[in-house]
Order: structure tokens, then sequence, then C-alpha cells
């Protein structure tokens, strides 16, 4: 996951968007947990619950969460976008998602 604080400490988020045209962001997380996971600590940054906490207030501050069917509306009907959306995932979602979020 980026680290919003950092990526707006050299831009503003207007100014990101500005530059790079963008107002979709798909951004995803593989696991959630507490503890070191060493299976997958080697192979992808391991948020912590307060740490996603924190990362989704900060999307639900600047952008407005879209389900899978609104962001698959954009996409098949080149609908454009007025303000800044986003739709998160967990890629390959682990149990300890599960013990965590569940």
């Amino acid at each position: 996951m980026v680290n919003f604080k950092l990526a707006n400490s050299f831009f503003s988020l207007n100014q990101l968007i500005k530059l790079t045209s963008q107002k979709l962001i798909l951004p995803f997380y593989h696991t959630i947990s507490e503890h070191r996971l060493p299976h997958i600590s080697n192979l992808y940054q391991i948020r912590t619950k307060i740490q996603f906490e924190n990362d989704l207030d900060y999307l639900c501050k600047h952008f407005k969460p879209i389900s899978i069917q609104e962001l698959n509306n954009i996409v098949y009907n080149n609908q454009i976008i007025d303000k800044p959306i986003f739709h998160l995932t967990f890629d390959d979602g682990l149990k300890e998602l599960y013990r965590i979020l569940g």
C-alpha cells in the first residue's frame, strides 16, 4: 500500500491528480496482521489493523469509495470521472485477514 502521507509531502493530492489526470485509484492489500508473518513478510508490506484503519480514513476523506459494479460501469461505458474515486481490494486474501477483520 502506498504511504499516502509520504506521497503528500512531495505533492498535494490535487497536484497529483492534475499531473496524472487520474481520478481513479485501485489500492490493494494482501493481508493485515498484528504479528510478523514469516511466510509472507519478505514478499509484502504487512499493515497492522491501525495502519489499515488510518489508510481507510485517508482514502475516504479524499476519495469516494465505489463498488465493483460501479467500477465496471465506468470502465465498460467509458464514463468520465468527475471526482476522485477508489475501489479497494484484497489480493491473495489470507486467513490472517479473516481473523483480524472478521
